[in-house]
């Protein structure tokens, strides 16, 4: 949490504390509803008062708001463990801060820095929780592009490793119904060599754009680097997550290369190597990537054009 976040959350507690009252019954500085935007909550997340800047961020009326809760706001997007770290702590009595991709009224998305404080009553009952939040979505369209792959325009490692890591750090109790899959172009340094660096990288814009086509939303596809490319699956059991990679590797198999045919007139197929791993109760990001590795090792080891599963 920022210093301004900080003394506008004491602020807030410290107005709290000095009107004292039964739910939203307080009244806040209208300098503070103005400017800052915050919700206050009751014990079970509904709302009992937010900000004239929340309703004018958000497009939605204070009539709209009151009594009903924040995944109002919610996006597809965000994953399920988010939402239960954050009950987690607040439950606990403690203090949570995340960053959350929300939508307006107008579906349009926006991405806040939010900090939810319980609150207590002169008798220190807890009697809801203050939530205050600062726009960050210029600050995280620009940390988006830096995550884009400049060659096939889809995710870069980098995003990879930031989106695994904040996994770990939210993991709940559901992280089994995880999956790494690790993918790689059989092959590709003989069709470099063959054919040329620019056909190898229409072939991988083709081949990317094609895998993209096949994931859900909620999926992660990724440039691991070279010719290799990663799919972090959520809320996928392990039938799921190899029946579509068997659907992948199939459809890849089964479709000639329409980039050797343009740019040299050859009709060649091209195959894919899979390495598949379910997130284990005790991984570790590292761990998780290494046998997700090693299981595509032993697919190329074992002929190539297959799945392997460790």
């Amino acid at each position: 949490m920022n210093s301004t976040t900080s003394n506008l959350t004491e602020t807030l507690v410290q107005t709290q504390k000095d009107h004292k009252g039964s739910g939203s019954e307080f009244k806040l500085d209208k300098l503070l509803r103005q400017h800052v935007i915050f919700s206050i909550t009751d014990i079970n997340g509904r709302i009992t008062d937010v900000s004239d800047a929340f309703c004018s961020h958000t497009g939605y009326t204070h009539q709209e708001l009151i009594g009903n809760r924040h995944n109002i706001l919610r996006s597809e997007s965000t994953k399920s463990s988010l939402y239960s770290s954050m009950w987690s702590t607040i439950n606990d009595n403690k203090t949570w801060f995340g960053e959350v991709l929300n939508l307006k009224k107008d579906t349009t998305p926006f991405w806040i820095n939010c900090t939810i404080t319980p609150l207590f009553d002169k008798n220190d009952c807890k009697t809801g929780y203050l939530a205050i939040y600062s726009n960050i979505t210029r600050e995280k369209e620009i940390e988006e592009a830096s995550y884009i792959d400049e060659l096939t325009q889809v995710y870069n490692r980098k995003k990879f490793n930031s989106s695994l890591d904040t996994f770990f750090e939210n993991r709940g109790s559901d992280t089994e119904a995880t999956a790494l899959v690790m993918i790689d172009i059989d092959h590709f340094k003989t069709i470099n060599d063959l054919y040329g660096h620019v056909v190898g990288d229409e072939m991988l814009i083709t081949l990317s754009s094609f895998i993209s086509t096949q994931t859900r939303k909620s999926d992660l596809f990724c440039r691991w680097g070279g010719e290799e490319f990663v799919l972090f699956l959520s809320e996928i059991t392990y039938n799921e997550v190899l029946n579509l990679c068997e659907k992948l590797r199939t459809n890849i198999a089964s479709m000639p290369c329409e980039t050797l045919k343009k740019c040299v007139g050859v009709d060649k197929y091209i195959t894919c190597s899979f390495g598949v791993t379910m997130v284990h109760k005790d991984d570790t990001a590292i761990s998780l990537t290494a046998r997700a590795d090693k299981a595509l090792y032993l697919a190329k080891e074992n002929g190539r054009n297959r799945v392997g599963f460790l």
